[in-house]
């Protein structure tokens, strides 16, 4: 199923990009969109995407492809529809060899990718699929880019800034001052499985970067991870390759932060540290 995720994104990420840009800069925003981009390189590339419009708007286009193509194939499929879909994607070798030497040409690629996107999409509405979004996908857009400035502090000197997470009823997010030397870097909203998600960026010194997003509605499904309590919250944590986040429960909603290269216990310390100051 991964071949399937990025047939589709590679599909996307061509489809009506060609005349846009260069090939250069469309791939570097590729790569920072699904999290592929080296540290050092994403945060030259951040700052760019900060001070262009248009490189905010083109950037938000690949994460809406890498985004769609996650949620369309992030489902159980049977056996047999996995089967098939490696057949597509993973032709048999002498076939390619054959064609090895032909170019990729990506829009023939796009209907069988539309048609394996159609495929599990019937499995999904059939079978149910997932009425609310999952920690998990939540945890992609902590990993996202910022599409808005930083939001200021409710006040100077305050412990909150000046933004609410939308469909909670007016929760804060952390300002961290004089905390843990994290301060707010961006802003992003998005709408997930029909839930409003609000996610605040902070950075570092060291030039960490972490994503913080508070989902509307109700709580979302506890996923598995080593459980810690503190102040009778409970807090899971999961440590990966990639990545890691915390997520928790603030009066009935669901909260995630999630870091690339930042340390289980830094995660759990803001998490810890917000719960003291809001």
């Amino acid at each position: 199923m991964r071949g399937a995720i990025r047939l589709m994104i590679r599909a996307m990420r061509h489809d009506g990009n060609s005349t846009r840009g260069s090939s250069t800069d469309e791939d570097a925003l590729a790569r920072l969109a699904d999290g592929t981009l080296p540290e050092e390189a994403s945060s030259e590339l951040r700052a760019r995407v900060e001070r262009s419009p248009q490189l905010q708007a083109r950037l938000r286009e690949q994460e809406r492809s890498v985004a769609l193509a996650r949620a369309t194939l992030d489902t159980a499929a049977p056996a047999s529809l996995r089967t098939a879909i490696d057949s597509l994607i993973e032709p048999d070798r002498g076939a390619r060899r054959e064609t090895q030497q032909a170019r990729w040409r990506p829009w023939l690629a796009m209907p069988a990718v539309l048609a394996i996107a159609a495929v599990i999409a019937v499995i999904v509405l059939v079978r149910g699929g997932t009425a609310t979004p999952t920690v998990e996908q939540t945890t992609h857009l902590a990993l996202a880019a910022a599409t808005f400035p930083a939001p200021a502090a409710n006040r100077p000197g305050s412990y909150v800034l000046a933004v609410h997470a939308s469909g909670t009823g007016g929760i804060p997010f952390p300002s961290y001052v004089g905390h843990t030397g994290w301060k707010a870097s961006g802003l992003r909203r998005d709408t997930l499985q029909g839930r409003q998600v609000t996610t605040v960026f902070y950075r570092a010194s060291s030039g960490a970067r972490v994503g913080y997003s508070i989902v509307g509605g109700n709580a979302l499904k506890v996923p598995a991870g080593r459980t810690w309590t503190v102040d009778g919250t409970r807090y899971i944590l999961r440590a990966g390759e990639k990545y890691s986040f915390v997520t928790w429960r603030r009066d009935g909603h669901t909260c995630v932060i999630a870091g690339r290269s930042v340390t289980s216990g830094t995660l759990l310390r803001l998490a810890t540290n917000d719960e003291d100051a809001t």
